[in-house]
């Protein structure tokens, strides 16, 4: 009984790591889209999805990705719309 115990136990936990190692590998994945996008001269776009919310959309030039307050992200972000 506390083979079958144990064994089930090593079971359960070698499914729960296997869930957790994927999950990593689909976050890592979506970082680096997000850090190769933000790298990159790309034309600016209307929602700056690149920059997520600190984005500066620059009018004319490339989305600029910095750290910052996100009221001040959205007005230049509003600004380009125009």
């Amino acid at each position: 009984m506390k083979v079958a115990i144990l064994f089930l136990s090593i079971l359960v936990l070698a499914v729960a790591s296997e869930s957790i190692e994927e999950s990593r590998d689909d976050f890592a994945v979506e970082e680096l889209g997000r850090a190769t996008c933000a790298g990159q001269d790309q034309p600016c776009k209307e929602t700056c999805d690149c920059c997520g919310e600190r984005g500066e959309c620059v009018c004319g030039g490339p989305c600029i990705c910095r750290q910052g307050y996100f009221w001040i992200a959205w007005y230049k972000l509003a600004n380009c719309k125009k």
